[in-house]
């Protein structure tokens, strides 16, 4: 796999850490419990508190920084775009029915999380990104690693 722009490294890491996530509650009780657990409501409480500390800040990068960049500056299809954005907003009522479910409800919620965030990442990574890095130019990457940056090195409170 090619290098990442320095501009997307910061995305690109949390892409690893929440691909973690996305194949443990699809695996569900094949999941490897070193640092997880085969229950469902200690599930529940994981996905959200992940969300919020983690994908929260990512989204809020990617819609604040890189889609708008993305969108002035490639002639990537808005279709994409629109795909992406619709998906942030997905797995924010997704968070709010799993924390609201029983571990009945959550049988079908947790699995279902995790193969969307699958996808949506690799949507990211294999699509979006690429053709970020081949349509963009130097200046406009060097300009969203400076935004990125600066949103990175805000204190995490500061960014949410």
């Amino acid at each position: 796999m090619a290098k990442r722009h320095p501009a997307l490294i910061p995305l690109a890491r949390e892409h690893h850490d929440a691909l973690l996530l996305a194949v443990r509650l699809q695996q569900g009780r094949r999941a490897l419990l070193r640092l997880w657990s085969h229950d469902p409501l200690t599930q529940a409480k994981l996905v959200a508190t992940f969300y919020r500390s983690h994908l929260l800040r990512h989204f809020r990068a990617e819609e604040e920084i890189l889609f708008p960049a993305i969108e002035r500056h490639t002639p990537v299809q808005r279709t994409l775009l629109t795909k992406l954005l619709d998906d942030h907003r997905w797995f924010h009522h997704a968070v709010e029915e799993i924390e609201g479910a029983d571990a009945d409800g959550l049988a079908s919620l947790l699995p279902e999380f995790g193969k969307r965030l699958e996808a949506h990442i690799r949507v990211e990574d294999r699509t979006l990104f690429l053709e970020f890095e081949r349509d963009a130019s130097e200046q406009v990457l060097q300009d969203v690693q400076s935004h990125m940056e600066a949103f990175y090195a805000r204190p995490p409170e500061a960014r949410s």
